[in-house]
């Protein structure tokens, strides 16, 4: 008989009379995978009318349906726990990133790094971090 293979360790806690999974970590966002759908408390959601940049959602929604399903955000946080170093960089509400959080020894994290410091040339910038404001299209 197969051993089942033990399942991450989620913290819960009860809002409401419902209880949710608590995400505290950038590895509870890498481990997304691992919830099992009947703990998912939305399933799908809307990409306007949050108060979440609508930009970033309408990247998460890949295809296109004006909805962000779970598959969705399993893949969106697969990915960006793959490209920068520290997954709980991902929980600050910071609107910065340092060049060397980029994962340099993922293809991807490597590419974002490489255009991070593109951009910063670009603008005449020397400085070890980029921001959303040296990303805004502003010519």
């Amino acid at each position: 008989m197969k051993k089942k293979a033990a399942s991450y360790p989620w913290k819960f806690a009860s809002v409401g009379g419902t209880v949710r999974v608590e995400i505290l970590s950038g590895e509870d966002i890498r481990n997304l995978y691992q919830l099992d759908r009947k703990m998912w408390t939305v399933l799908s959601c809307p990409t306007e009318g949050l108060e979440f940049d609508a930009k970033a959602l309408h990247m998460i929604d890949v295809d296109a349906d004006g909805r962000i399903r779970v598959d969705e955000v399993i893949k969106t946080s697969q990915w960006l726990t793959r490209v920068i170093r520290d997954a709980n960089l991902l929980l600050k509400e910071a609107d910065s990133l340092r060049l060397d959080d980029f994962n340099a020894d993922d293809p991807d994290g490597a590419r974002l790094q490489a255009s991070a410091r593109q951009i910063l040339k670009n603008l005449g910038l020397e400085k070890d971090e980029i921001s959303l404001a040296d990303t805004a299209d502003n010519v």
